[in-house]
């Protein structure tokens, strides 16, 4: 008697998981898989030449005003003159970065592909390579954390009405 009421308690299933953390599982996992291809095709890139890179000093050239929102600060394209390698000069053109945190003249720590010298990352595109990174890096964590958690609270939650339903039963 007492084992068909404890019957009706247990869930029955092949794995345990209900279909709602079936769903979780599924959300968390599409977020992190987004991020995690997101950060590769974009910041892979730039993160190998910043840990592989050269380092040099560049002087900054203003090349030309970036469209401008509604304050009065106008951000600015750049273009970097430096020496590669065998003492050569280089001046790269980045237009695809506009910035208001240097100035024309300004030097800059840049790094540079030794085989492709004109592959440049300056130091205000570390900087954001390193903050979105860490977010992006922070948000999978969490997302592989939370698959995780409702992986194993599926498993406790199924061990703990079995240990229950034993023990009721007089079997432990």
């Amino acid at each position: 008697m007492m084992y068909n009421n404890m019957q009706s308690y247990v869930r029955t299933g092949s794995n345990g998981f209900s279909s709602a953390s079936r769903i979780v599982i599924a959300i968390f996992l599409f977020v992190f898989l987004v991020l995690t291809i997101l950060l590769y095709f974009f910041a892979f890139p730039s993160w190998q030449l910043r840990l592989t890179g050269v380092q040099a000093t560049a002087i900054a050239h203003e090349d030309g005003i970036c469209a401008s929102d509604d304050d009065s600060n106008d951000s600015y394209a750049f273009s970097y003159s430096f020496n590669g390698p065998q003492g050569k000069s280089y001046s790269v053109t980045h237009n695809s970065f506009c910035t208001n945190v240097i100035n024309d003249g300004d030097q800059v720590a840049i790094w540079y592909a030794p085989d492709n010298p004109t592959n440049v990352l300056a130091m205000p595109e570390a900087i954001l390579l390193y903050i979105f990174s860490g977010i992006g890096g922070a948000i999978d964590l969490a997302c592989l954390l939370a698959i995780l958690l409702t992986l194993t609270s599926g498993l406790r939650a199924r061990r703990r009405r079995e240990t229950f339903s034993y023990t009721n039963m007089g079997l432990r």
